[in-house]
């Protein structure tokens, strides 16, 4: 059993550039590169200090948001896809990036693959209801079956233990 108690609240982030594999075909790697590192930029200028921003595969990132409210969280995401699509990139010949964004909170009786396929359901219904926006999984929700990656233990003991700024050893 990999659960954890995180023994505070807090929130999960994790979001998309939208049509990335585009943006690799028409601009080619190096400007996907340059797009990822803005993408990065902006998420981790629009984030709280105290958030942790992850790459947390391909063009996916997250945001881990301690001690944060789902109204803030939304409010915090909702500013980096804002600002994300404001911003024109040389490296796209001026036009800008957009991005989805699933969101979701953290309970301290939380496992990782709870928290993590929540936000990652919420992330798949902004993509295919249109891309380009913020979408929440409620704690309580039914999420629907979406294939999401499963951390192994290690990964669950690590990360899941800064919710309660408690070191917790890998199992």
């Amino acid at each position: 059993n990999s659960s954890s108690s995180t023994g505070m609240k807090g929130c999960l982030i994790i979001t998309d550039i939208d049509r990335f594999k585009k943006v690799n075909d028409i601009y080619g790697h190096q400007a996907g590169d340059e797009a990822l590192k803005l993408f990065a930029e902006v998420l981790r200028e629009n984030a709280r200090e105290s958030d942790i921003v992850a790459r947390y595969g391909g063009e996916e990132f997250v945001v881990l948001c301690r001690d944060c409210s789902l109204q803030d969280a939304l409010k915090q995401a909702e500013r980096m896809r804002m600002v994300l699509q404001s911003r024109p990139l040389a490296c796209l010949k001026g036009t800008s990036l957009t991005a989805s964004f699933g969101v979701t909170e953290v309970l301290p009786s939380d496992t990782c693959e709870v928290v993590i396929q929540r936000a990652d359901e919420a992330l798949f219904r902004a993509k295919e209801s249109g891309r380009n926006r913020v979408l929440y999984t409620a704690v309580d929700g039914k999420p629907k079956t979406v294939q999401v990656s499963q951390p192994t233990r290690k990964e669950t003991a690590s990360w899941l233990s800064w919710f309660s700024g408690q070191k917790e050893e890998p199992i």
